[in-house]
């Protein structure tokens, strides 16, 4: 009887410890994507990537991305993430700042 209130006491923390975790994750990306807005961007969030193609953001984009710890990319592909990588794509570049 003791080992089953045990196990059901450490089922129950290990729960709120992976909830409290997802939920903190979950605010954070919400306010990432925030930022990302307000640079005029899209956020990309199973890249955890902020896009613009307005190249007049492309400085905001940069210090931003610096300020957080981010990759800058000024001239990525718009087709990156294509799962055909053989279909047309057009020839523009699209400013990223990829997060960790």
């Amino acid at each position: 009887m003791k080992k089953i209130i045990l196990i059901r006491n450490f089922v129950f923390l290990l729960f709120i410890l992976v909830f409290s975790s997802c939920s903190q994750n979950i605010e954070q990306y919400e306010q990432v994507k925030l930022e990302c807005e307000n640079l005029s961007g899209t956020w990309n969030q199973k890249y955890l990537e902020c896009e613009t193609s307005s190249s007049d953001k492309f400085e905001d984009l940069e210090k931003y991305c610096k300020e957080n710890g981010g990759k800058f990319n000024e001239c990525n592909s718009a087709c990156r993430h294509s799962k055909n990588p053989l279909e047309g794509c057009i020839a523009v570049c699209v400013g990223t700042c990829t997060l960790k």
